[in-house]
């Protein structure tokens, strides 16, 4: 007579690590089926539930948690800390998140342009409530997947603007209006532009520059030249923008303040006086804008805010899975300091 071997008795000593051993799957594929198998194949799933009962495996706190989706952690990822604009983001993020009892875990992919992908994995894998997408970045296969599989909100980037996904940012076009209708009022009409990385946030900044330039009859007077967004960017770019020869801007509007930094560098190094000689204007209002020697007249983003509405957005979202995308654009608002004056006659 044959008999078939039912469950095995409980056994709490057993890991999740042993059960994935005896189904030959990896130790996520085991945390997913916890949750549910969702985007398991059906000969996984079977062969996780086999070993499940044969090991007597049962979920001990954390495992219950990750199966009922309450670990309380969000994946926040930005591609850059040394950005100022992300310190007042994370605050307003976590102390959204706090307030609701999250906390968040934070990845940094500058210094591999590939960790993205691990990051992103790596969230997944840990099983984080959600995710937060902070800044620009590439849109890479890794964050398409990341957003069909969990919930996810994109921060400070236009780059997912076509995506399903809620988007909180700022409103780039409107800044960099109040950046040039500043310079204009000003008297100036040789304004320059020192652009950013390749983003839609920095193009929409670039477009409105030269949209403005040419519907006031300045389209002659176009003069950009293009930096990664850093300090170092920003000096090697404004060293640039100096030195071409021909006539020299009055003005210029730089797309983010941690460049700008860069550029005030370039333009002493050159002999420049700020703003006599030279008027500087950015966007972000971080704290490079309000320190320094010459504070730098800046379009505050609300950064803070930003990161606030992400952190009500992505509990939104967990919550309440099924409810159509929201878009947040937050209004700017210009911080006129001393980087910026009348041409010199």
């Amino acid at each position: 007579m044959t008999h078939t071997a039912g469950p095995g008795p409980e056994n709490p000593s057993v890991t999740i690590r042993q059960v994935a051993a005896r189904a030959g799957v990896s130790k996520s594929s085991v945390s997913r089926f916890l949750q549910g198998g969702t985007y398991l194949s059906d000969a996984a799933r079977e062969a996780i539930q086999a070993a499940v009962d044969e090991l007597g495996y049962r979920p001990n706190a954390m495992a219950r948690s990750l199966t009922e989706r309450r670990t309380h952690a969000i994946g926040a990822m930005v591609n850059d800390l040394r950005q100022p604009w992300f310190g007042d983001f994370l605050g307003g993020l976590g102390a959204a998140l706090h307030h609701h009892g999250y906390y968040m875990v934070v990845g940094d992919t500058r210094v591999d342009r590939h960790m993205d992908e691990r990051l992103i994995h790596t969230f997944l894998e840990s099983q984080v409530d959600g995710i937060v997408l902070a800044g620009t970045m590439p849109v890479t296969h890794a964050l398409s997947e990341a957003i069909e599989l969990m919930p996810t909100v994109i921060a400070g980037s236009r780059d997912f603007d076509d995506s399903p996904v809620d988007v909180t940012t700022g409103d780039d076009a409107a800044a960099a209006a109040l950046v040039m209708h500043h310079l204009f009022d000003l008297g100036h009409r040789r304004i320059a532009h020192l652009a950013g990385p390749d983003a839609r946030s920095f193009a929409i900044r670039r477009d409105s520059y030269r949209d403005f330039m040419a519907a006031h009859g300045l389209g002659g007077n176009i003069m950009m030249e293009s930096s990664d967004g850093t300090d170092l960017g920003g000096y090697d770019a404004g060293r640039r923008l100096l030195e071409r020869g021909g006539t020299p801007p009055t003005a210029v509007f730089v797309s983010n303040d941690f460049a700008a930094a860069g550029l005030l560098t370039a333009a002493a190094d050159l002999g420049l006086r700020i703003p006599t000689d030279l008027s500087v204007a950015t966007i972000d209002n971080s704290f490079l804008s309000r320190s320094g020697t010459t504070p730098l007249t800046s379009v505050d983003t609300h950064s803070e805010e930003q990161g606030r509405l992400a952190g009500e957005s992505i509990i939104r979202r967990i919550l309440q899975p099924a409810s159509p995308p929201q878009r947040s654009l937050v209004a700017p608002s210009l911080r006129v300091r001393r980087s910026t004056a009348a041409p010199a006659r």
